[in-house]
């Protein structure tokens, strides 16, 4: 693992500049927050360095191999349950491991339930 270079990145939306010239440092190991107005780019910035769109210019190194992220929206698969929604992004930790950790969350009555059941 290593530091995050973010070098000079812009990025704009037909006309509209959100990133420009945008440069920082994450330095390994460590938690950051991105705050700031609804608009000035934070999540351009975060779906640039998860891959999901490209930069109109600048660089990035030190992106490890192996992302995650969290989105605000609802990403579930509302038709399965939740214990199949974990399992579609789980790496081969088993079946049990998944469930005992949604027991834990409370959903021992809803595992087989379609996610659509459940309250957001």
């Amino acid at each position: 693992m290593k530091d995050i270079l973010i070098q000079d990145i812009s990025k704009s939306f037909g006309n509209k500049p959100v990133l420009k010239h945008f440069s920082a440092v994450i330095p390994q190991g460590s938690t950051v927050s991105l705050m700031g107005e609804s608009g000035c780019g934070k999540t351009t910035l975060l779906n640039i360095l998860m891959g999901f769109i490209k930069a109109d210019a600048g660089t990035l190194s030190g992106i490890p191999n192996r992302l995650s992220a969290v989105f605000q929206e609802d990403r579930l698969c509302e038709d399965f349950s939740a214990l199949t929604n974990v399992q579609m992004v789980q790496e081969n930790s088993g079946d049990h491991e998944a469930e005992k950790h949604l027991i834990a969350l409370g959903l021992e009555q809803s595992l087989h339930s379609p996610v659509r059941e459940l309250s957001g």
